[in-house]
């Protein structure tokens, strides 16, 4: 999704999760930066997001990390489809993510 949270054009349809991936800030090879739009771009706040809940790998864990995403996130609705949307983690995130792991 953009910004103000409307689908993107190529979007896989019936996803779960959505984040923003159009026009990100990325890093150009050689060193700057660039504007991008993918799922490639919107994978990373999720990823983050499941590595606050889940601390390591653990197939047995993988329902309660779900549930417990979907209720951290905002639910927005897309083409008539309810999908929770997850924000990038801030730099507190992450901060409060590893201190609650030591």
């Amino acid at each position: 999704v953009d910004r103000s949270l409307r689908i993107e054009v190529d979007a896989s349809p019936g996803a779960r999760f959505a984040a923003v991936g159009v026009d990100v800030n990325v890093a150009k090879m050689g060193g700057g930066y660039a504007h991008a739009t993918g799922t490639s771009y919107a994978t990373p706040a999720v990823t983050a997001r499941i590595g606050q809940f889940l601390a390591a790998p653990d197939p047995r864990q993988n329902l309660i990390v779900l549930n417990q995403i979907a209720r951290s996130a905002t639910l927005i609705s897309i083409s008539g489809q309810e999908v929770s949307f997850i924000a990038a983690a801030s730099n507190s995130d992450h901060q409060a993510a590893s201190i609650n792991r030591r």
